[in-house]
């Protein structure tokens, strides 16, 4: 079979955050998605295209809206944001949202207060745009927004909660086609910080609810049905009430309570009796100074579940229900810049519940998560492990020999008690890992790498330390490393540690950055894992060192950055010219110590490029490297920086550790030079490692790093005994979220006949011939394997395969040629196909029986199941048999056979030897009457050797004792 690969790559089209949001590349974790503007403030979830699939749009707080458009997978792209007002300041802006049909014309509209300008609504398109904002009056003082039907005529209203001096409800009732009746308020004790709609002594009738914080109340206002209603009542809550929701949340048909105390850091449960009652059945603790409560059925049973954000200590707490009114243990989710945004719903339409959670701004972006649920009350995170004191560099490989690579860390504190050790933890095989082994150093750990230093086979660790001296740890195979082996190697400032056989012996040798002592220092490996020095290069203030082959001439050559970037080309193996300083851009300004530079063909050229701190170095067709050019998200210049294929495209991407934020970006390289901005993901990124750390063929992330990241993350930073600290390890699984492809074609085509071929499901296309359309026209001998490369508008990909066969028919002939008397018979046939064709004949039998009296031709065609088609041809000659001289006298008996006749090599002459003497003889003649053969007959059955005479009829006598006996017909084919 032939398999053709693709060739020719679509590129990726991401012009603007604002305009299209790229697709987020599969990583186990929620997804972080990043928007422009200011971070979001309040969530409205629905389906606000029409296409079947939830949307979400969100408020930033700064008087402007962004509608999100979700497909299928809970992929998202910004479609449209609507400015409404200028940010005034004095607390002005949209800080929360609600969406329902206004007008009744089944497309869900907007409706939304500003603090000091009144209220608005927008009415929906159903394409997933909205008509101008239209303003109504309203109290100053809103922050929030609910609706339901007041009145009971099936027209959604709307109510406000005003703080401030006013501290009132103010309702809006619907009028219909989506009209609003002048406001009117309700008193409900001073600023209601958030209040709900529901039926609370299950009369059939609308009534609300409201928190005080500031009074530590909850008041009550029952509805009267006709939109009117009697005067609120109170309810005593200590603790700071902030936030309400009423469910049913013991499965009695009666509305509950569910009240997030902020002071008290709980949740308290407030059972209804449905004649307008509640009391406190059960309270739950929460994380710091829970701010937003929502209930959902999160696991699937019927019963309402419960989240809170906690604004305190950045975390997000779910409580699953028993269903019958009591509540599991928290289980906590770690951030760390929470927003008070939340909304939950199945955005990638797996059939289970997931959460939207704001997140402030990060790198100039408004930010936010969706945590997956998996379906039974917990949610995908990062998988986290303990990994000793302060994680800091990372290598990894496979130290135990079992095909999967490990990962090991040094515990790196800046601040005393130093940490001395180095964590190594073996991959299980299926992406996870095991507990860490612990060793200790003697000194604080600097630069870690790995390889076989001793040449045994087994991969070994060194590590600078502190000391002044380097550290291997030689491995046994197993991953114990207990013969470890230092030299001094002035090491203290060691910012990065590298393995390379720079001078070409076969061994790994090693290089390091130090910026106290401003150098690049190299040691030469003597092949038994003892070094010496190897010399190196002055660089102020070096802090990171790759090498690559820069010049094309496969000699390790290396690169450092420091104040400048410098690079060294080797002349020969060990050899190096002056260093060439490559300029830093004006643009660029370094902040931290950690900065890193990578290598990789970004561009396709067969030439390494350099990525730096801000910019990218594309190596030039004359030698060096062009101008530096940015690259998103640059400006965080002391981002750790990995080269590798996240996407399987064959183009390298990048992906960016953003330090103490601890997030990663994902860029993805197009081939052609450029580096477009895709995904990001919370993630410690003291120090980052990729691999296929789970055997699925997909590159996966791990990160390194103390503290808690600024995502959402359950049991993050958990030590065997369950309490926070300050050290691990987080591994992101790469799920390859790729765009599912179709190609339409025959499963089996005709040899040489051409076919066509079709895809869909992506926007553009990119097959192995070249093509970049959806339908190409092909033709093959061969059975053809095509794939085909697709990207959506979000810069989402898909790749699809399609095996062609080829249905072959090996039509062939029994004999191309026959030579016959005139007046004989011949039979000729065909075999290989399914049916068959003659010229000169109207049968369509494999064979046909003929009495020609001239030389013809007949094309024999065949044809197979697919109408594949084939055709032979056989001659039929026909001659004249006048035997010149010869004597034509053939008895008709059975005293003697010649067989096979027709033959083309040989023919036996059986003959019975009773009914002839012993002086017996064949001759035989050609047409002409010349004897061209003569064999003497000893034995009953006689081989005679023919092969050496010409195709044609041959004229044979027996001859017996000088008497001619018998004759006849030869032909040789």
């Amino acid at each position: 079979m032939k398999i053709i690969t693709p060739v020719i790559l679509i590129l990726l089209f991401f012009n603007s955050l604002s305009q299209t949001s790229p697709c987020l590349y599969g990583l186990s974790s929620h997804n972080a998605i990043l928007t422009n503007g200011a971070s979001p403030g309040s969530f409205s979830t629905g389906d606000f295209n029409s296409d079947g699939y939830l949307d979400f749009v969100f408020a930033n707080g700064t008087g402007s809206i962004s509608v999100m458009q979700g497909d299928v997978n809970g992929n998202f792209t910004v479609s449209n944001i609507y400015t409404v007002s200028l940010y005034a300041g004095g607390g002005d802006g949209i800080h929360d949202l609600v969406t329902t049909d206004f007008n009744g014309d089944g497309k869900l509209d907007l409706a939304f207060p500003m603090y000091a300008t009144g209220y608005y609504t927008m009415f929906g398109n159903g394409n997933g745009t909205f008509g101008p904002a239209i303003n109504h009056t309203l109290t100053p003082g809103a922050l929030n927004v609910i609706s339901s039907d007041f009145n009971n005529d099936n027209k959604p209203d709307l109510a406000f909660a005003i703080q401030g001096n006013s501290s009132c409800l103010s309702i809006a009732m619907n009028s219909g086609s989506g009209n609003f009746l002048p406001t009117f308020t309700l008193a409900v004790g001073p600023d209601p910080v958030d209040f709900k709609a529901l039926d609370f002594n299950n009369d059939g009738k609308t009534d609300l609810v409201t928190s005080n914080s500031g009074t530590n109340q909850l008041f009550f206002v029952t509805g009267n049905g006709n939109g009117t209603f009697a005067p609120s009542f109170s309810m005593s809550m200590p603790g700071s009430p902030c936030s309400v929701i009423a469910e049913d949340l013991n499965g009695d048909s009666f509305v509950d309570l569910a009240v997030a105390l902020e002071g008290q850091s709980v949740v308290s449960i407030l059972s209804g009796n449905g004649s307008g009652i509640f009391t406190v059945s059960s309270t739950y603790s929460v994380g710091n100074h829970p701010r937003e409560i929502r209930a959902a059925d999160l696991n699937n049973d019927g019963s309402m579940d419960l989240v809170t954000l906690n604004l305190m200590n950045q975390t997000l707490s779910v409580l699953i229900s028993s269903g019958s009114g009591t509540f599991s243990q928290a289980i906590n989710y770690q951030s760390s810049n929470l927003t008070h945004a939340i909304a939950i719903g199945d955005f990638n339409n797996d059939s289970k519940k997931d959460i939207l959670v704001g997140l402030n701004l990060i790198l100039g972006y408004g930010n936010m998560v969706y945590l997956k649920g998996n379906g039974n009350g917990t949610f995908i995170s990062p998988r986290s492990y303990y990994a000793g004191f302060s994680p800091g560099e990372m290598t990894s490989n496979d130290f135990n020999s079992d095909g999967f690579p490990d990962i090991a860390v040094t515990n790196d504190s800046a601040t005393l008690p130093y940490s001395v050790t180095i964590a190594i933890l073996m991959n299980l095989g299926n992406g996870t890992f095991g507990p860490p082994t612990i060793m200790n150093l003697g000194s604080r750990p600097g630069g870690i790498t790995s390889a076989d230093y001793n040449n045994d086979g087994k991969i070994d660790i060194a590590v600078t330390l502190a000391n002044n001296t380097t550290k291997i740890l030689l491995n046994n195979g197993s991953g114990i490393f207990n013969t470890q082996t230092s030299f001094s190697s002035g090491t203290f400032g060691c910012q990065n540690l590298i393995s390379v056989d720079y001078n070409a012996d076969g061994n790994m040798d090693l290089a390091f950055s130090n910026n106290i002592n401003n150098s690049i220092n190299l040691y030469v490996n003597n092949g038994n894992a003892s070094f010496s020095s190897g010399g190196g290069f002055s660089c102020i203030g070096a802090t990171s060192i790759i090498s690559d082959d820069f010049n094309g001439d496969n000699i390790p050559d290396f690169a450092y950055l420091g104040a400048q970037l410098w690079v060294s080309i080797a002349t020969a193996p060990g050899m190096y010219n002056s260093a060439i300083n490559l300029p830093i851009p004006s643009y660029v300004q370094y902040s931290s110590t950690r900065e890193y530079i990578v290598s990789g063909d970004f561009n396709n050229d067969g030439k390494k490029d350099i990525l730096a701190p801000g910019y990218l170095l594309l190596a030039s067709q004359a030698g060096g490297f062009n101008s530096g050019i940015p690259y998103p998200l640059s400006g965080n210049a002391n981002a750790h920086k990995l080269v590798t294929d996240i996407n399987n495209d064959s183009n390298p991407d990048v992906i960016l550790g953003l330090g103490f934020a601890n997030y990663i970006c994902i860029l993805l390289g197009d081939g052609t030079g450029n580096l477009i901005y895709n995904s990001t993901y919370p993630l410690s990124s003291y120090d980052l490692a990729a691999g296929d750390f789970n055997a699925d063929g997909l590159v996966d992330v791990v990160g390194s790093g103390g503290g808690q990241h600024s995502g959402l993350g359950s049991g993050y930073g958990v030590t065997p005994g369950g309490s926070l600290h300050n050290g691990g390890v987080s591994l992101l699984l790469n799920t390859a979220q790729q765009v599912p492809l179709t190609i339409t074609s025959p499963s089996i085509v005709c040899a040489n006949n051409p076919f066509i071929l079709s895809v869909s499901g992506a926007n553009t296309y990119s097959w192995c011939t070249g093509a970049q359309t959806n339908t190409i026209s092909a033709v093959q001998n061969v059975a053809t394997t095509y794939s085909v490369l697709g990207k959506t508008q979000g810069g989402c990909a898909g790749i699809a395969q399609k095996t062609v066969d080829v249905g072959l028919i090996n039509l062939s002939v029994t004999q191309s040629k026959y030579s016959m008397c005139n007046g004989d018979t011949v039979t000729i046939s065909a075999s290989g196909a399914l049916t068959y064709t003659w010229s000169n004949s109207t049968s369509n039998t494999s064979s046909l029986v003929l009495s020609p009296t001239t030389t013809q031709i007949f094309t024999v065609s065949g044809s197979n199941s697919i109408q594949c088609t084939s055709a032979k041809t056989i001659t039929v000659e026909v001659v004249q048999c006048n035997y010149a001289g010869v004597e034509t006298n053939e008895i008709d008996d059975k005293s003697f056979y010649i067989y096979p006749n027709p033959s083309n090599e040989a023919v036996i002459l059986s003959i019975n030897k009773s009914l002839f003497l012993h002086k017996t003889k064949l001759v035989l003649f050609n047409l002409a009457g010349v004897m061209v053969k003569k064999v003497i007959i000893d034995k009953s059955h006689t081989s005679i050797d023919i092969g050496n005479l010409a195709p044609g009829v041959y004229m044979y006598q027996i001859i017996d004792n000088g008497i001619q006996a018998k004759t006849g017909k030869l032909i040789i084919q």
